[in-house]
């Protein structure tokens, strides 16, 4: 009798707290952004100038200010609630520029011409129009893991940076061409990273794990609670103590080694 109503105890709130704390550290870890192996959660927001080609109100181009946030709604060039793209002239002014803070509406990948590439395309309404920005991203291993590099996508200025746009009612469609090392296969996979996420998870894990086991066999079948459910409380009581002793011991052996080296420098 005393097991079976041991067994019908339900989970004691510490390990369900445990238990999902564990799940949401080590599920959020390694948050891909694009694929496995093209993966461009290491490429932070970036903010840079750039001449725009095409439109017929300024034939000779016009430069602008832009913030680009590539998964996130992190751009925040102007008031308001932030974007995964923003544009804002370069004289602060933010009336009628473009703005995505819808966020990303489709990720592509592939190759063109032997070069791979990423491209990631935003929408937003703006009155009649349906605003477009389609952002591609080149392979170039050259570049370190979160760089980000702004090139043109016209011939008019082939040096850059340099974007087009094309009016074409109802969509007004905005073209990026920038280069980074998260294009490539296996260029941000991730790998030179994980297995420090590995260790922090599996010993995050064990540690929790063991404290969450150690509560339920105490609650349920020793009938503690609190915090003398948690195994071993008497060595974690004693714990602080230690701690404190080792680091005076610490202390007293680094001065007395100072004081040794200050006679014998005299």
């Amino acid at each position: 009798m005393g097991m079976q109503n041991a067994h019908a105890i339900p989970l004691p709130w510490q390990l369900e707290f445990c238990l999902i704390f564990a799940w949401l550290v080590c599920a959020d870890a390694r948050a891909l952004c694009g694929t496995r192996a093209q993966d461009f959660s290491a490429v932070a927001p970036i903010t840079f100038r750039a001449i725009e080609v095409g439109n017929p109100l300024v034939p000779d181009g016009e430069a602008f200010d832009w913030q680009l946030s590539l998964c996130t709604a992190e751009a925040h060039l102007c008031p308001g609630p932030p974007s995964a793209l923003q544009q804002r002239r370069p004289a602060g002014s933010c009336f009628g520029m473009a703005a995505f803070p819808s966020g990303l509406a489709q990720t592509r990948f592939g190759t063109w011409r032997g070069v791979e590439y990423a491209q990631f395309d935003y929408e937003a309404v703006a009155g009649s129009y349906m605003r477009r920005a389609i952002v591609q991203v080149n392979c170039n291993h050259n570049l370190k893991r979160n760089q980000l590099i702004v090139r043109s996508s016209s011939p008019v200025v082939p040096d850059g940076p340099a974007y087009t746009i094309t009016d074409s009612w109802p969509e007004l469609k905005y073209n990026f061409h920038m280069e980074s090392r998260c294009a490539c296969s296996g260029g941000c996979d991730g790998r030179e990273e994980d297995w420090g996420w590995a260790v922090i998870c599996m010993g995050l894990l064990l540690a929790l794990t063991y404290m969450a086991v150690g509560m339920y066999y105490n609650h349920c079948y020793r009938g503690l609670t609190g915090i003398e459910a948690c195994p071993n409380v008497a060595f974690w009581k004693q714990l602080p103590g230690l701690v404190s002793d080792g680091l005076r011991l610490s202390a007293d052996i680094a001065w007395a080694c100072f004081q040794r080296l200050q006679r014998c420098s005299t």
